[in-house]
């Protein structure tokens, strides 16, 4: 597999909970979407990855994959 083009590592917006923000997250990768990114690196190197269990990280993880 041969990677091509721009890969966004994308921070992980949460609500005043912390929990995930998926309604914001949606609208972040559709942002990068329309503006033609190749790839998404959800918890890439923006550190927050590292505060979400293992569960959490798993859910962030497919939320990203089905967009």
């Amino acid at each position: 597999m041969q990677l091509t083009g721009i890969y966004a590592p994308i921070v992980t917006p949460f609500d005043a909970g912390e929990n995930i923000n998926y309604p914001v997250l949606a609208q972040l990768i559709e942002y990068l979407i329309e503006n033609s990114i190749a790839g998404i690196v959800p918890g890439g190197t923006t550190g927050e990855v590292y505060a979400l269990s293992e569960a959490e990280r798993l859910e962030l993880f497919q939320f990203v994959k089905t967009r």
